[in-house]
This record gives structure tokens, C-alpha cells and sequence, in this order.
């Protein structure tokens, strides 16, 4: 879960097409939840480990009008070295295609 601050640059191409870049940051919150029958697992071990923590990221896509306010998207967003090495760290990427409303 979190949320996101971004710039976005806007490049106008013919014919209603357009690119665009995103950049900026994502308030992160992960989560991991461990669960064992075991009584090897010692005491202290933090059995659900949390994480929260401003992150980079950035994203790439490309759009079309269809008239004046209305549009097409497609986009690729990339958020970088989400979590830490308790609740497991990686980049989350996402791909999404949606409708714009201009008013």
C-alpha cells in the first residue's frame, strides 16, 4: 500500500498522440507475516515485520485523445527497492491502460 508525488512531462505528438515521463516518489508501506508450528523459531523473532519509507520512482507511456477532454493511456510505472531485507526488498513495477477526463 502507499502513496505517490510525481512530475509529469508531457510531449504533444500528431494526430492526438502524445508521450509522456513520470518522476517522482511513493510513500511505501509493506508488510510480511510469518506464521510456524515449530518451537525452533526463538522468542524474539519478529513474526510480522513492517516497513514504511519514501521510495523513487518513475514511469514511461503514451496517449491518445479521442476529442478535447477525453483520452486514452498506457503507461509503465517502476518503484525502486521497496521493503527491506525483513520483509523482503525489490522494485515493483506496473504496467495499467486507462481513460482521461479533462475538465
Amino acid at each position: 500500500a502507499g502513496f505517490d508525488l510525481a512530475a509529469v512531462g508531457i510531449i504533444p505528438m500528431q494526430n492526438g498522440f502524445s508521450l509522456f515521463g513520470k518522476i517522482g516518489v511513493m510513500y511505501t508501506m509493506t508488510r510480511s507475516s510469518i506464521s510456524t508450528s515449530s518451537t525452533l523459531v526463538p522468542v524474539s523473532a519478529e513474526l510480522s515485520p513492517k516497513r514504511s519509507e519514501w521510495n523513487p520512482k518513475f514511469g514511461i507511456g503514451a496517449g491518445y485523445d479521442f476529442s478535447n477532454g477525453l483520452g486514452l493511456r498506457a503507461e509503465y510505472e517502476r518503484v525502486s527497492n521497496v521493503g527491506d531485507a525483513a520483509t523482503g526488498e525489490g522494485n515493483v513495477g506496473m504496467w495499467s491502460l486507462g481513460l482521461t477526463k479533462r475538465f
